[in-house]
């Protein structure tokens, strides 16, 4: 199996679950790639006495597990995944270790952002880690996405007046989506001595250059060909004007880390931020050098 064309989908009988499954058809459609349903059984102890895992035979988690994957392989074929290709695979150990081996040998992985407030803040943080550490790109798809709506329009986030490794993916994933690539970078210092800047002139004067130098790197680089694609820079928090312009988008993407992300820190705040609150679906790239 082509390991390039393989989507991995993270599923969980839940409607998050069902939600990614219905994104990563689309995906495959587009990709002519292929469905890896995947649904890690939790863990249990014998003799466990902890009131958070109650003593059920382990031919009863079973069972659950085996009716979730069930269950996914019937929302894909609704879903209209027509190809005889879908594997479904039940697997057991910590979910984001599991997860992540199999993004050794996947397109990307797929999986569907918390519903409930609550249980995002507590839970979505299974998300944010696999985001950090897969091997491919994490796609997560939140529940304000809407299949039937198509903007045709990809956002990717930048934070260099260069053209990085994200900016080469995002234009690869435009040109898979026939779609148009609006390619972002924003920046607003938080220093006091950098309050200069605040001034409309200097902010204009920054954006075109910072403008200027983008659109020469996407020239001269090739990147940008057969995608329609603009520029824009904004004296803006890079959360905040990504968060904005993504709101009429199919897609979000940034990189895993920015120049900013305190060392040590395996995600940078600019994408945990975008996985907590966008309203549109969310791709995570993984770079080869920090700061991409």
């Amino acid at each position: 199996m082509d390991a390039s064309r393989m989507i991995v989908v993270g599923v969980d009988g839940t409607e998050d679950g069902a939600r990614a499954v219905r994104f990563a058809v689309a995906e495959a459609q587009r990709r002519q790639g292929f469905l890896r349903l995947v649904h890690v059984q939790p863990q249990t102890f014998a003799g466990s006495t902890s009131p958070s895992m109650p003593l059920v035979p382990e031919s009863t988690w079973h069972e659950v597990a085996a009716g979730v994957i069930k269950e996914a392989e019937q929302q894909a074929r609704e879903a209209g995944y027509d190809d005889p290709h879908l594997e479904a695979m039940l697997a057991t150990g910590p979910r984001t270790r599991v997860l992540v081996q199999l993004t050794e040998e996947a397109a990307c992985l797929v999986l569907g952002v918390r519903t409930a407030p609550l249980e995002h803040l507590v839970a979505g943080s299974t998300t944010t880690s696999l985001a950090a550490r897969a091997h491919a790109p994490v796609i997560a798809v939140p529940p304000t996405w809407d299949p039937t709506g198509q903007f045709d329009r990809v956002v990717v986030g930048t934070d260099t007046p260069e053209v990085t490794q994200v900016v080469a993916a995002a234009f690869d994933v435009a040109r898979e989506r026939r779609a148009r690539l609006d390619v972002v970078h924003a920046w607003r210092p938080t220093s006091p001595y950098d309050a200069a800047i605040g001034s409309r002139v200097l902010a204009d004067t920054w954006a075109a250059m910072v403008t200027t130098s983008l659109e020469q790197g996407i020239h001269e680089s090739g990147v940008g060909y057969g995608v329609d694609w603009t520029v824009s820079a904004h004296y803006e928090r890079a959360l905040t004007a990504l968060h904005q312009a993504g709101s009429a988008a199919d897609l979000v993407v940034v990189g895993r880390h920015g120049h900013s992300a305190p060392h040590g820190f395996l995600l940078g705040s600019v994408a945990r931020g975008l996985l907590r609150t966008s309203s549109s679906p969310v791709m995570v790239i993984p770079t080869s050098h920090r700061g991409e």
